[in-house]
């Protein structure tokens, strides 16, 4: 039977958002996005959820080290906290099927469930995406899929993406497609969010070469 939705904090302000909630986070300062994600991860473990986060730029110590600091020694949580690297979670086989991810998410937040967990929580950092040939249009498609699949779940996610890496107008595309978003420490509705549907129809027609 599936269990109803709560309100979660997610630890960066003292603001409570329905469950299911897709976020973006665009950083560019290592320092304060280590101490934002550990923040984000600190209370949904508060919160009996099981996390899991998936990481490209920093190591698994930088990230145990940051909830260290918080109080949290994650080697004693057993199975509510994983850390697992961003590739082979996204890209396991080299090519990137976003269907195939999402059910991978959705099975991960089932067994949280039956469990007993009280939610699940997941951090993604992107820049796999920028090693493996990926294609914009399909990390698009997967981002633009992801905040109706979390809603179902439901679990909260937050991606995160360098600006210092990747492309301006890559960034403004995956600023569309998430409802909302963390700056500076502080949670923000986006104001460029499109609805999912209607941002791929856009996409597509504005990358559809002309007859």
């Amino acid at each position: 039977m599936p269990r109803s939705q709560r309100d979660v904090s997610l630890g960066v302000t003292d603001e409570r958002f329905p469950e299911g909630l897709h976020l973006c986070h665009i950083f560019n300062d290592d320092e304060e996005r280590g101490r934002t994600i550990a923040r984000y991860f600190q209370q949904g473990l508060k919160e009996g959820e099981r996390a899991l986060c998936l990481m490209d730029s920093i190591s698994p110590v930088e990230v145990r080290a940051h909830l260290a600091e918080l109080g949290i020694d994650v080697s004693a949580l057993d199975r509510q906290f994983s850390i697992a690297d961003s590739q082979q979670m996204y890209c396991p086989t080299g090519t990137f099927f976003p269907d195939q991810l999402l059910d991978n998410f959705g099975a991960f937040c089932r067994q949280a469930h039956d469990e007993g967990f009280s939610g699940t929580r997941i951090s993604g950092d992107m820049g796999w995406a920028l090693r493996t040939g990926t294609r914009v249009e399909e990390l698009l498609v997967y981002e633009a899929k992801v905040k109706t699949y979390l809603e179902t779940c439901p679990a909260t996610a937050v991606c995160e993406y360098d600006a210092r890496k990747f492309d301006g107008s890559v960034i403004l595309d995956v600023l569309s497609v998430h409802p909302a978003m963390i700056v500076r420490g502080q949670i923000v509705k986006n104001p460029y969010y499109v609805e999912p549907a209607d941002y791929l129809a856009r996409y597509r027609a504005r990358h559809t070469p002309s007859a």
